[in-house]
């Protein structure tokens, strides 16, 4: 009888441990941009005069990795330059020229993100 509880206990330990483990890696999947490790970008400067400024929810960024890529993806746009909020899961896109959401989706897809 004593046993039956033992073993019990084991197995109900083991599935919560698996239940957890498998929320964890949901919540933070970073298989997909090769890992979590930070990078320091260095801020783009742009020369002009601003004339557009927004903000967008990036999907699929779950790590400073991705934060990286998202932001010198769009800063590769001539014209453009991008700033990660990593808590929001935004950027911001500042341009000393008119941009379109699409011209930045379409920069993102490349690199398996969206708007």
């Amino acid at each position: 009888m004593i046993w039956n509880i033992v073993v019990g206990v084991i197995i109900f330990v083991g599935l919560v441990g698996a239940v957890l483990l498998a929320k964890k890696q949901i919540a933070n999947p970073c298989e997909g941009c090769s890992g979590c490790t930070p990078i320091k970008l260095e801020e783009k400067k742009l020369e002009g005069v601003i004339v557009m400024k927004k903000k967008f929810h990036v999907k699929g960024m779950t790590c400073s990795n991705c934060y990286n890529i998202v932001e010198s993806s769009i800063n590769q746009i001539n014209g453009l330059r991008a700033k990660i909020n990593g808590k929001k899961r935004e950027v911001i896109v500042k341009g000393i020229r008119e941009f379109s959401e699409d011209e930045i989706n379409q920069v993102l897809k490349n690199h398996g993100f969206s708007l």
